[in-house]
Protein backbone atom coordinates (compact mmCIF):
# COMPACT_ATOMS: atom_id res chain seq x y z
CA UNK A 1 0.00 0.00 0.00
CA UNK A 2 2.76 2.44 0.71
CA UNK A 3 4.31 1.84 -2.79
CA UNK A 4 1.00 1.56 -4.12
CA UNK A 5 2.15 -2.44 -5.44
CA UNK A 6 -0.01 -5.03 -5.64
CA UNK A 7 0.32 -7.55 -2.61
CA UNK A 8 1.89 -10.43 -5.09
CA UNK A 9 4.13 -8.21 -7.14
CA UNK A 10 7.77 -9.45 -6.87
CA UNK A 11 9.43 -6.11 -5.18
CA UNK A 12 7.19 -7.02 -1.91
CA UNK A 13 9.11 -10.16 -1.51
CA UNK A 14 12.50 -8.60 -0.51
CA UNK A 15 11.98 -7.15 2.89
CA UNK A 16 10.30 -10.55 3.65
CA UNK A 17 13.84 -12.30 1.71
CA UNK A 18 16.09 -10.36 3.54
CA UNK A 19 14.43 -11.23 6.36
CA UNK A 20 14.94 -14.52 6.03
CA UNK A 21 18.18 -14.99 4.71
CA UNK A 22 19.10 -13.09 8.17
CA UNK A 23 17.10 -15.41 10.00
CA UNK A 24 18.97 -18.26 8.28
CA UNK A 25 22.33 -16.61 8.40
CA UNK A 26 21.59 -16.87 12.33
CA UNK A 27 20.33 -20.38 12.39
CA UNK A 28 23.93 -21.20 10.40
CA UNK A 29 25.74 -19.38 13.30
CA UNK A 30 24.03 -21.75 15.78
CA UNK A 31 25.20 -24.85 13.96
CA UNK A 32 28.51 -23.46 14.00
CA UNK A 33 28.49 -23.14 17.59
CA UNK A 34 26.61 -26.44 18.41
CA UNK A 35 29.15 -28.34 16.25
CA UNK A 36 32.14 -27.04 17.61
CA UNK A 37 30.93 -28.28 21.23
CA UNK A 38 29.91 -31.61 20.13
CA UNK A 39 32.87 -32.39 17.50
CA UNK A 40 35.34 -30.67 19.47
CA UNK A 41 37.13 -28.98 15.81
CA UNK A 42 36.67 -25.70 14.42
CA UNK A 43 37.29 -27.67 11.12
CA UNK A 44 34.64 -30.43 11.29
CA UNK A 45 32.44 -27.69 13.20
CA UNK A 46 32.99 -26.03 9.38
CA UNK A 47 32.43 -28.57 7.36
CA UNK A 48 28.78 -29.30 9.09
CA UNK A 49 27.90 -25.76 8.29
CA UNK A 50 29.29 -26.19 4.80
CA UNK A 51 26.93 -29.27 4.50
CA UNK A 52 24.10 -28.16 6.26
CA UNK A 53 24.33 -24.58 4.36
CA UNK A 54 23.94 -26.94 1.44
CA UNK A 55 20.79 -28.48 1.42
CA UNK A 56 17.59 -27.16 0.26
CA UNK A 57 16.72 -24.98 3.35
CA UNK A 58 13.51 -22.37 3.27
CA UNK A 59 15.60 -19.47 2.15
CA UNK A 60 14.72 -20.20 -0.84
CA UNK A 61 11.18 -20.58 -1.35
CA UNK A 62 8.81 -17.75 0.79
CA UNK A 63 5.22 -18.58 1.57
CA UNK A 64 5.93 -20.28 4.32
CA UNK A 65 9.25 -19.08 5.16
CA UNK A 66 8.86 -17.04 8.06
CA UNK A 67 7.06 -19.10 10.50
CA UNK A 68 9.38 -22.25 10.19
CA UNK A 69 12.43 -20.65 9.99
CA UNK A 70 11.99 -18.11 12.39
CA UNK A 71 10.79 -21.05 14.99
CA UNK A 72 13.49 -23.12 14.05
CA UNK A 73 15.66 -20.56 15.27
CA UNK A 74 14.11 -19.57 17.93
CA UNK A 75 14.35 -23.61 19.09
CA UNK A 76 17.99 -24.05 17.94
CA UNK A 77 18.92 -21.42 20.30
CA UNK A 78 17.13 -22.98 23.11
CA UNK A 79 19.20 -26.07 22.33
CA UNK A 80 21.86 -23.88 21.72
CA UNK A 81 21.31 -22.55 25.83
CA UNK A 82 20.43 -25.67 26.92
CA UNK A 83 23.86 -27.10 26.41
CA UNK A 84 25.51 -24.39 27.78
CA UNK A 85 23.10 -24.58 31.16
CA UNK A 86 24.54 -28.46 31.29
CA UNK A 87 28.40 -27.60 30.98
CA UNK A 88 27.61 -25.35 34.12
CA UNK A 89 27.31 -27.52 37.31
CA UNK A 90 25.68 -25.04 39.45
CA UNK A 91 22.83 -23.70 37.14
CA UNK A 92 19.66 -21.74 38.72
CA UNK A 93 16.51 -23.27 38.31
CA UNK A 94 15.06 -19.73 36.85
CA UNK A 95 17.05 -20.33 33.94
CA UNK A 96 15.88 -23.75 33.07
CA UNK A 97 12.19 -21.76 33.74
CA UNK A 98 13.36 -19.20 31.11
CA UNK A 99 14.72 -21.77 28.87
CA UNK A 100 11.25 -23.64 28.55
CA UNK A 101 9.51 -19.86 28.00
CA UNK A 102 12.31 -19.37 25.07
CA UNK A 103 11.39 -23.08 24.24
CA UNK A 104 7.39 -22.78 24.17
CA UNK A 105 7.48 -19.65 21.96
CA UNK A 106 9.39 -21.43 19.78
CA UNK A 107 7.17 -23.53 19.36
CA UNK A 108 4.13 -21.06 19.48
CA UNK A 109 5.38 -19.26 16.41
CA UNK A 110 5.12 -22.40 14.32
CA UNK A 111 3.80 -25.55 16.09
CA UNK A 112 4.83 -27.98 13.96
CA UNK A 113 8.15 -28.35 15.60
CA UNK A 114 6.75 -29.65 18.67
CA UNK A 115 8.75 -32.47 18.79
CA UNK A 116 11.92 -30.31 18.93
CA UNK A 117 10.45 -29.22 22.32
CA UNK A 118 10.47 -32.43 23.39
CA UNK A 119 14.24 -33.27 22.42
CA UNK A 120 15.56 -30.53 24.98
CA UNK A 121 14.08 -31.40 27.34
CA UNK A 122 14.72 -35.06 27.30
CA UNK A 123 18.51 -33.54 26.34
CA UNK A 124 18.28 -31.96 29.50
CA UNK A 125 17.60 -35.28 31.21
CA UNK A 126 20.11 -36.97 29.37
CA UNK A 127 23.17 -35.02 28.73
CA UNK A 128 24.62 -34.82 32.10
CA UNK A 129 28.64 -33.70 31.99
CA UNK A 130 28.61 -33.73 35.58
CA UNK A 131 27.11 -36.99 36.76
CA UNK A 132 25.27 -35.08 38.96
CA UNK A 133 22.11 -37.36 40.60
CA UNK A 134 18.93 -38.49 38.96
CA UNK A 135 16.51 -36.00 41.45
CA UNK A 136 18.55 -32.66 40.28
CA UNK A 137 17.77 -33.89 36.27
CA UNK A 138 14.27 -34.09 36.94
CA UNK A 139 14.18 -30.37 39.05
CA UNK A 140 15.61 -29.20 36.30
CA UNK A 141 12.71 -30.75 33.88
CA UNK A 142 10.58 -29.51 36.16
CA UNK A 143 11.53 -26.00 36.13
CA UNK A 144 11.80 -26.21 32.09
CA UNK A 145 8.28 -27.84 32.07
CA UNK A 146 6.99 -25.02 34.65
CA UNK A 147 8.00 -22.23 32.57
CA UNK A 148 6.91 -23.56 29.32
CA UNK A 149 3.22 -24.32 30.90
CA UNK A 150 3.29 -20.75 32.15
CA UNK A 151 3.79 -19.21 28.55
CA UNK A 152 0.65 -21.55 26.85
CA UNK A 153 -1.19 -20.95 29.71
CA UNK A 154 -0.69 -16.94 29.09
CA UNK A 155 -1.08 -17.85 25.55
CA UNK A 156 -4.44 -19.87 25.93
CA UNK A 157 -5.82 -16.96 28.14
CA UNK A 158 -5.07 -14.82 25.42
CA UNK A 159 -6.30 -16.01 22.25
CA UNK A 160 -9.94 -16.83 24.49
CA UNK A 161 -10.06 -12.99 25.56
CA UNK A 162 -9.96 -12.91 21.41
CA UNK A 163 -12.82 -15.83 20.79
CA UNK A 164 -10.66 -18.75 20.08
CA UNK A 165 -8.20 -21.72 21.43
CA UNK A 166 -4.91 -21.80 20.71
CA UNK A 167 -4.43 -25.27 21.78
CA UNK A 168 -7.83 -26.21 19.58
CA UNK A 169 -6.12 -24.65 16.77
CA UNK A 170 -2.69 -25.56 17.21
CA UNK A 171 -3.89 -29.84 17.56
CA UNK A 172 -5.86 -29.05 14.23
CA UNK A 173 -2.91 -28.23 12.66
CA UNK A 174 -1.18 -30.70 14.15
CA UNK A 175 -3.39 -33.29 11.74
CA UNK A 176 -2.56 -31.66 8.70
CA UNK A 177 1.37 -31.33 8.77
Amino acid sequence: KIFTLNLYETENSYPLFLFNYLIYCFILILHYKCSKIFLKSTELALLSVLIYSCLTNSYLYLKHAVPYDSSLLILYYSFYKSILYQQIENTTPFRYFKLGVIATFGYLVYPGFFPLVFLIGLFVLLYNPHDELIFKRFKKIFFLIIGGISLLVCFELLSNIGGKSFLSASRELSSTI
